[in-house]
Parts: C-alpha cells; sequence; structure tokens
C-alpha cells in the first residue's frame, strides 16, 4: 500500500510536508502547495521517491568504494 500524508494542516500560501510510506516503510518526505492540487502533489511525491531512491543507492556503492580502499 501507498500512502501520501500530510503532516500540515493547510496554510493559504505555504507548502505543507507530506511523507511517503510503502505499507509502513517512511520513504521519503517533500514539500508541496496544496493549491497546486492532486495531480502535481503526486508527479512531485514520484520525484521524491526516485531521488530517495537515487541518493541511497549512491551512498551504498560509495560505501562499497570506501570498503575496497582498506
Amino acid at each position: 500500500m501507498i500512502k501520501i500524508i500530510n503532516l500540515n494542516p493547510e496554510l493559504p500560501g505555504k507548502k505543507s510536508t507530506y511523507k511517503v510510506f510503502i505499507n509502513s516503510d517512511l520513504i521519503c518526505e517533500f514539500k508541496h502547495d496544496r493549491a497546486d492540487g492532486l495531480g502535481k502533489c503526486l508527479i512531485t511525491a514520484g520525484k521524491a521517491v526516485d531521488r530517495t531512491r537515487w541518493t541511497n543507492m549512491y551512498k551504498t556503492l560509495e560505501a562499497i568504494g570506501k570498503g575496497d580502499e582498506e
């Protein structure tokens, strides 16, 4: 199950913080202005998930590379 949870009450003119969960695992957080609508929220969530995935992959590869130096 994918859940996108808004952590802030609606604040006009301000971006809310959202968290994306897959099942019970927190995947990432992102900011979104509710006035931009659901479609943009879903696109922003997808980009945040991708960015987190690539960042985690980079960190893993970096850690593996540092292990080779020893």
